[in-house]
């Protein structure tokens, strides 16, 4: 689909962007296959739904204030765009589960360098080890996912560019992964879990324009507490360590120049704690808190923390109606940046603040049309506030569509 798009022959004015005409051509090629696409994965998920476990297809259109994520004096403003999401499970033999997840996001010609297009495959097994405790199982995935999407600098608010020459791809990855873990159930009120991850990210190469790359491998270990003081209330304490080690990055002085002959890594430590409140057809209320510790190993450059606090609603009031909504504040603070380097090839901010407010309102059709349909509208505002002016925005989202599950 959209990786597809990129072999046309598209002419550059010598500054490296695309010329109008080439735009006009991308964005031709793009729409066609991504309408030809979208059917043949439609009619794809027709078929398998009947082996699948599970199959849920989530269709949307709407309208999107700041596609590009930039000032807004720089992007296109108020873009439609439409989207298509599909889930599915496939059982093999009795403990082993195949999983496939795929998003599109498809916006008109004026911003169609904000297209996404991402999936994800796993096979997941869930063993219960009853020779030791009935209560005890062991779980592992195997996981694979790519995501693309080009990059736009949010100083120019247009394709991003090092000594010239576009580094379109410059966030494009594909990942593999290896998780496994145990569930303890202790009792009817606590469960443990301990899961290991191995997974290594591949980013698209520039390092033959003298930048770095962003592939790295990373291991991490995490423990999670679920508590159930009463049947409507669940407490749940994570942790998480993780090292983080880069194929060919280089450490930064406090000022963000590159330092030869270094490999960068980082140690991250996450701590969460979660609540919920759940009445069965009335309400529920959601409140977590996160704190992220990240530390590399060089003079401190990359150090930062990063907070997170979000609190949620769901109502279920008439009959056939959910609405609620949830807000997040999050905040990053790089702890030693004494400046903004000039470095176009990542973000350079030092301070970072975003507020996010989510409401939806929901309509459950099966009682008018005897299939699992659920109609939604969906509304987004963000605020994003920063010591670089570049990464200070406002944007909004406005989205309708029908959610189906096949099974």
């Amino acid at each position: 689909m959209l990786l597809f798009t990129r072999q046309a022959n598209l002419k550059k004015h010598p500054n490296g962007h695309f010329n109008q005409r080439s735009i006009e051509v991308l964005g031709s090629i793009k729409r066609m296959m991504n309408k030809n696409s979208l059917m043949a994965v439609i009619g794809f998920t027709l078929i398998l739904q009947a082996q699948a476990n599970d199959l849920d297809l989530s269709l949307g259109y709407g309208v999107d204030s700041n596609p590009y994520k930039i000032k807004q004096k720089l992007g296109p403003a108020d873009t439609a765009y439409t989207r298509l999401n599909i889930d599915g499970s496939w059982s093999i033999g009795s403990s082993i589960k195949w999983e496939l997840q795929t998003e599109i996001r498809d916006y008109e010609e004026d911003s169609n360098f904000a297209d996404e297009f991402k999936w994800g495959t796993a096979l997941e097994s869930d063993l219960p080890l009853n020779w030791i405790s009935k209560r005890l199982q062991w779980q592992s995935k195997l996981y694979y996912s790519q995501r693309d999407k080009s990059y736009i600098s949010k100083s120019s608010g247009q394709i991003g560019t090092y000594k010239n020459v576009s580094i379109r791809d410059r966030y494009d990855y594909s990942e593999k992964g290896f998780q496994t873990g145990f569930k303890w159930k202790w009792s009817r009120r606590f469960m443990t879990q301990i899961n290991a991850d191995v997974r290594e990210r591949e980013y698209t190469d520039y390092t033959r324009l003298g930048t770095s790359n962003f592939d790295y491998q990373q291991r991490s270990l995490e423990g999670v507490l679920t508590w159930f003081p009463a049947r409507s209330h669940r407490f749940r304490l994570h942790a998480e360590a993780s090292e983080q080690t880069f194929s060919d990055k280089r450490q930064r002085t406090l000022t963000g120049t590159s330092i030869k002959s270094t490999d960068l890594a980082y140690d991250e430590h996450t701590y969460r704690v979660d609540y919920r409140w759940k009445e069965k057809n009335k309400f529920a209320w959601t409140l977590s808190g996160q704190y992220t510790q990240l530390r590399d190993n060089g003079l401190g450059y990359y150090d930062n923390d990063k907070m997170i606090a979000r609190t949620g609603l769901r109502f279920t009031g008439l009959p056939q109606i959910e609405w609620g909504g949830q807000y997040q504040y999050a905040e990053t603070q790089y702890i030693k940046r004494a400046q903004s380097t000039q470095d176009t090839s990542e973000d350079t901010y030092s301070h970072r603040k975003t507020n996010t407010l989510k409401l939806f309102l929901e309509f459950n059709l099966k009682p008018r049309t005897g299939l699992d349909v659920i109609w939604f509208t969906d509304y987004k505002i963000e605020q994003h506030q920063s010591d670089k002016s570049d990464y200070q925005f406002d944007r909004s989202i406005i989205e309708t569509g029908v959610k189906i599950d096949f099974l």
